[in-house]
């Protein structure tokens, strides 16, 4: 209710009983029409949140609860360790981690099998050793740093293989373990399949079950990367006679599935497939200890060697002998099927060995668990320099810090680590910031199923204040839409605010979509995508603002809309807003662009993190000034504005209460989300500017006067003041 001052009372003619006045603005009423479709749209909710509520409950248990047909109906104490296949490491088992590189010796010709199954002297060990000691299924986020010196004969030719550079992963149960009494194991894999070496062979060594049983559920990995790489030719000249750079590759470089498996460099261009050493590696073990029923065990590893499309080894060309570096291999097709341990235990009472099971830890590695700041290139020329190129020497080694996590996994999380893979691409001629940009991104990704990069980063917190504001904000545009289509009244609405924010929201949708449509060859469905989303939010709030201010409805006649007179409190609403105060209004105007123009909002209170940002177009650096100058002082303008009239009306109008808060929060977290003493190292950060507070000033003043004055609300009465 807007207070009319005492002489504005006294000026106004008294009320005959011959005029009424105008009349109350009807409600706007819910037609049928109108009603069966929102009844129609709360059905198809309810359907789709039921829906969603039973895929994400099956989704759920499989990820908490996998594989529950091959578990037994029993339980540790009850167990008849003859009929069931336990564990081979629990909760409390401790164990080791033993890494070994393997390195393509130099000279080596690579047969039609490769080098899976070769004799060894056909790679050369680089490096061996326990990288995890005594870690347990309970621990996570344990580093650890190798250094490698990789001799680089052997990458400078052309047919290069991705595992040419390779890691092997074992695990070791500390003794007293399971692993003592076994006599024997079964492996899914059938001779049809040639595994890559795990550990080095030792001379007259004799047979060791340990080892061979270890060695049966021990993983290897590819650590060479093919990406782009700038010209090694100073004229950009080559005798290269392979197909043209604008030609080929184009089918693998958009192919995301292109890195599982063997890749080759042989056929492709030497600057798009230049090897790159992976120097971070996220090594998973899965946290699965239930026991599994022996014959529904068996039957699986029996299926897992038989069958192709569940192994992951499909014979492509119907080949008689396959390699197992091909396979894809997940934690949902194979279980802990992989490796059955026979065991020979004596009982507790009677001292007699009796024959029970166990089954092999996972072992898994989430795949491209790095970012661009962890390929370093292989200092090799493998393209056709002229003779008149004048070529930088290559070294004859290369030093790298091979950095490798551990963690004890759900199987939840190793479904999320293959999602999050699957979308690393990486532009490794990039500029320096945008490599460094991808990095961090990288880290945010990988955070999300438990992958941290370093103990001084905290980048799953990053990520996770993104994405509160993310959802804050959308919450924000939801109540905007809600409060403009719920105005019933304009009392205590601004209407230069009003005008100020119709103008920005017109101006800033025209900004937005220039760059799209200045370019030349744009996508079309891309295109027509971002015009609707930009006309659905700024043009329903822009509509649904103008129908508010001046007081639209609709009619089911021509010309279908109306306009609603104006009610008493509506004009003494307007008139306290402007009457005998323009010149105040117009200096708040002119101060604000005054201090955008002049003012020292561009002063560093925090510089820029991280490399320095590329330089920017012409055409953008208008769209920054005209952001800057124009649009950003003509939203604050609007603001205050309408801080004022709340000032002078003593009522909270102009947004939702709740809305003025969520604003305030989200402009915390946007600061707090790059700030290094909150989440930790920070490799990119935009500068924060005096701007920051200047801009946090109306925020809080929204806040304080949330908390003062009472909302204007949407039932007045339209009787005259007295």
């Amino acid at each position: 209710m807007i207070i009319v001052s005492k002489e504005e009372s006294q000026n106004r003619p008294p009320p005959t009983a011959l005029d009424p006045g105008p009349a109350k603005r009807p409600p706007r009423r819910l037609s049928g029409c109108r009603c069966l479709l929102y009844t129609a749209f709360t059905f198809l909710g309810l359907l789709l949140g039921l829906y969603i509520a039973k895929f994400t409950v099956k989704t759920a248990g499989k990820a908490t609860k996998p594989h529950p047909e091959l578990y037994a109906n029993t339980t540790l104490d009850r167990a008849d360790w003859g009929k069931v296949v336990r564990p081979l490491v629990d909760q409390r088992t401790k164990f080791d981690i033993i890494a070994t590189v393997w390195s393509k010796a130099p000279g080596e010709r690579r047969g039609d099998e490769g080098l899976a199954g070769s004799a060894p002297e056909g790679e050369q060990v680089l490096y061996e050793g326990v990288v995890f000691k005594s870690v347990t299924l309970k621990d996570k986020h344990v580093h650890s740093t190798v250094d490698l010196e990789i001799p680089l004969d052997a990458f400078e030719s052309d047919d290069v293989e991705n595992f040419d550079l390779r890691a092997t992963f074992r695990l070791i149960p500390h003794s007293p373990s399971l692993l003592d009494y076994a006599t024997g194991y079964t492996s899914w894999r059938s001779p049809k399949i040639l595994a890559a070496r795990i550990s080095p062979e030792v001379p007259g060594e004799l047979i060791n079950w340990e080892k061979l049983i270890t060695d049966s559920f021990g993983i290897t990995i590819p650590l060479i990367e093919f990406n782009t790489i700038k010209s090694a030719c100073d004229s950009s000249v080559s005798d290269d006679p392979s197909r043209p750079e604008d030609e080929e590759d184009e089918d693998a470089a958009e192919d995301p599935f292109r890195w599982i498996g063997v890749v080759s460099a042989k056929g492709h261009s030497p600057r798009k497939y230049h090897p790159y050493v992976v120097t971070r590696t996220d090594l998973r073990v899965v946290k699965m200890t239930e026991l599994y029923n022996l014959d529904a065990y068996s039957m699986r590893q029996f299926r897992l060697r038989r069958e192709n499309i569940l192994n992951g080894c499909i014979a492509f060309n119907k080949e008689t002998v396959r390699d197992v570096r091909g396979c894809h291999r997940t934690f949902n097709e194979r279980a802990n099927a992989e490796t059955k341990i026979e065991l020979e235990v004596p009982d507790e009472k009677t001292g007699e060995k009796q024959k029970q099971y166990a089954y092999a830890p996972f072992l898994d590695v989430s795949p491209r668990a790095w970012g661009p700041l962890d390929l370093v290139a292989m200092p090799v020329n493998r393209e056709h320099c002229t003779v008149s190129a004048r070529v930088p020497t290559s070294p004859k080694t290369l030093r790298v810090k091979w950095k490798v996590a551990f963690s004890a996994s759900s199987p939840g999380r190793l479904v999320l680590a293959n999602v999050v893979g699957y979308m690393a691409k990486y532009n490794m001629t990039d500029t320096d910031f945008n490599k460094a940009k991808a990095q961090y991104t990288a880290q945010k990704l990988q955070r999300l199923h438990g992958h941290q990069f370093s103990k001084d980063s905290w980048a799953g917190l990053s990520a996770a204040l993104v994405v509160i504001h993310g959802i804050i904000n959308l919450v924000i545009l939801g109540l905007t839409l809600l409060y403009w289509y719920t105005r019933t009244s304009t009392v205590g609405i601004s209407f230069l605010r009003c005008g100020v924010l119709v103008l920005c929201n017109v101006a800033g949708f025209v900004l937005d979509m220039t760059p799209s449509l200045s370019q030349s060859d744009p996508s079309l469905i891309a295109l027509a995508l971002e015009i609707l989303w930009n006309i659905g939010i700024s043009g329903t709030v822009t509509w649904l603002i103008l129908r508010a201010v001046l007081r639209l409805d609709f009619m089911d006649a021509f010309p279908f809309i109306r306009k609603t007179p104006a009610s008493h409190d509506e004009r003494a609403s307007l008139r306290l807003e402007v009457r005998g105060r323009a010149m105040v209004l117009f200096t708040v105007l002119i101060s604000i662009f005054a201090l955008h123009v002049f003012g020292p909002l561009s002063y560093p209170i925090r510089h820029h993190i991280g490399p320095a940002p590329d330089p920017m177009s012409s055409q953008h650096d208008h769209f920054i000034a005209l952001e800057k100058f124009l649009l950003s002082p003509l939203n604050m303008a609007g603001d205050i504005f309408q801080l004022i009239l709340n000032y002078r009306s003593r009522t909270f109008a102009g947004q939702y209460k709740l809305a003025a808060w969520l604003m305030l929060v989200m402009y915390v977290l946007d600061f707090a989300s790059e700030t290094e003493w909150v989440v930790g190292k920070v490799l990119v950060g935009r500068p924060l500017e005096a701007a920051w507070v200047v801009y946090l000033i109306p925020l809080a003043v929204w806040v304080v006067q949330a908390v003062l004055y009472p909302k204007v609300a949407q039932d007045i009465d339209e009787k005259e003041n007295e």
